[in-house]
């Protein structure tokens, strides 16, 4: 399965959200605040990074391009009507069922998940 970092500022909100990706069999690596999030891009390798709706579009700029310079995906969480100027792979509005956001992080490991390098 894919291992995913997981950032958030809410550390209720990041709880939440990695039981329903736990629950699906992600392998999943929080981050709670932007200095969590960064120092985990230095440390450890993912295969996606999923960025929380309270960050602003500044804070989810500076993760997204440190994750595409390592070579990750990036999923933007919003909150807004129509997402916000981020460089992410893809975005979902944060009060999307559980259902919709599994499905696009499989669409976005579907590469790790058919055994590709």
């Amino acid at each position: 399965m894919p291992r995913i970092l997981s950032v958030c500022r809410d550390g209720g909100i990041l709880r939440s959200r990695n039981a329903v990706l736990e629950h699906a069999g992600h392998r999943v690596v929080p981050a709670v605040g932007l200095s969590e999030a960064l120092a985990g891009l230095d440390r450890e390798s993912f295969d996606l990074i999923i960025v929380g709706h309270l960050y602003s579009t500044a804070e989810k700029n500076l993760i997204a391009n440190k994750a595409h310079a390592a070579g990750l995906k990036v999923l933007c969480m919003h909150s807004e009507t129509w997402p916000p100027e981020v460089m992410a792979d893809a975005f979902i509005h944060n009060l999307e069922l559980p259902e919709q956001l599994l499905s696009l992080v499989a669409f976005l490991t579907r590469k790790h998940a058919a055994g590709m390098p």
